[in-house]
């Protein structure tokens, strides 16, 4: 629900237990799509895949929804967006996601795919998940650090799976609200997070998994 005069948004989910509150300044819309989704995946899940949507307004981010809605399919789903502007740099481009697909699934073991159906008339994707596979234990992001956006990206798939390892991620000191945003995130869900400045790199160390994540 939402709250105009206050500003509040919730979800409501069927999970006993206490509250969960957030204080939602200076972080963006990427938080409510991580809340989204993390409350979909909390609750149980859908009862089916995700139906596609249609995008009217020719300059709306469409690939936002591919954010808002990749953690919520099982292993065979899809889903499928229309419409909108693919390159507006309010959200990830398809070249990005790409990008991004093969860091997660060698860093965490989750496989996706976005295809692009495009016709001359209308922008159209598909996003699809596949089955999990073992992640890389030779991962490495390499000498360089870390984008801000590759950074943010992959802190918010932290948030569903629990790596059976430390973590450290060392991206580019650049003030960026999305990375201190899910960093705030990943702390309220209980993992216990260390964040230090050094050679003019951000690095993240994430020490322990909480037990209640998703």
């Amino acid at each position: 629900g939402y709250d105009s005069l206050s500003g509040n948004l919730w979800f409501d989910t069927p999970i006993k237990g206490d509250d969960i509150e957030f204080d939602g300044l200076d972080t963006g819309g990427q938080v409510i799509r991580w809340w989204l989704q993390w409350s979909i995946v909390r609750s149980g899940g859908r009862d089916g895949p995700p139906e596609s949507l249609r995008v009217y307004s020719n300059g709306k981010a469409c690939m936002l929804y591919v954010q808002a809605s990749m953690f919520t399919l099982e292993e065979g789903e899809s889903f499928v967006v229309q419409g909108g502007n693919p390159t507006n740099s309010d959200a990830p481009t398809p070249r990005f996601y790409t990008k991004f697909f093969d860091e997660l699934r060698a860093f965490l073991g989750l496989s996706f795919r976005l295809e692009d159906l495009s016709t001359s008339n209308a922008p159209k994707f598909e996003l699809s998940r596949s089955k999990n596979v073992i992640p890389d234990s030779n991962w490495n992001q390499g000498t360089a650090p870390l984008s801000v956006h590759i950074t943010d990206q992959l802190l918010m798939a932290i948030g569903f799976v629990r790596p059976d390892r430390q973590i450290v991620l060392r991206c580019e000191e650049k003030q960026d609200y999305h990375v201190d945003a899910m960093l705030r995130v990943l702390k309220v869900m209980g993992h216990k997070i260390d964040c230090v400045v050094h050679n003019d790199e951000r690095v993240i160390t994430i020490e322990q998994i909480a037990e209640n994540s998703v």
